[in-house]
């Protein structure tokens, strides 16, 4: 079982087990829908840095800081903009050898994300960890300019193979299902 980000954060030194006992039961009082990290800096216990790096060591993805690191730019031809903003996700580098995807995340707790991008892409995807901020302003910076018109997103769609497939599958159970159903019975002459 993983590690509690709470108990991550005492461990590397950013909170006490009193403050982390203060930091949750706020987090409880305010509904529970907000992450611990979120109502920690909210309440100005630690530094977003910090979450994000007791955040890659619970889930154990690197940290990366995306307006350090340049981005080539047939990244953007990997994952559009639309999937980009969706998953706030951007993607950083791919392997060489195996065409792993590695993508920065800004909510990299939602394992579905990850799951889902495999899905789409068809290919490997890794996880990185990114502030929200620099998630979203990377977007900004690398797909400005790069309007998608519906046409664009109907060619990928029309392209992507996992999608091609279901289609063959569904149309397969569809005609099968016709050749199940019982025959139309003849119209009478006054009908």
């Amino acid at each position: 079982m993983a590690r509690r980000l709470g108990t991550i954060m005492v461990d590397m030194g950013y909170l006490d087990e009193d403050t982390l006992w203060k930091v949750l039961e706020e987090q409880k009082r305010a509904g529970g829908s907000d992450l611990l990290g979120k109502v920690a800096v909210r309440m100005g216990l630690v530094k977003e840095d910090q979450v994000m790096k007791a955040l890659g060591e619970q889930l154990g993805m690197k940290v990366v800081k995306l307006a350090d690191i340049t981005i080539p730019s047939e990244m953007i031809e990997l994952v559009n903009e639309s999937m980009a903003t969706a998953y706030k996700i951007v993607p950083v580098s791919q392997n060489k050898k195996d065409k792993s995807i590695t993508v920065a995340m800004a909510e990299p707790q939602n394992p579905s994300t990850l799951d889902s991008l495999r899905m789409f892409l068809s290919t490997e995807v890794k996880g990185a960890i990114s502030t929200e901020a620099d998630v979203m302003a990377a977007i900004e910076r690398l797909y400005a300019g790069h309007h998608e018109s519906i046409q664009d997103v109907v060619k990928q769609i029309e392209q992507d193979k996992g999608l091609q497939k279901l289609a063959g599958r569904m149309k397969t159970r569809s005609t099968s299902r016709r050749s199940r159903r019982w025959p139309r019975p003849p119209r009478c002459a006054s009908c």
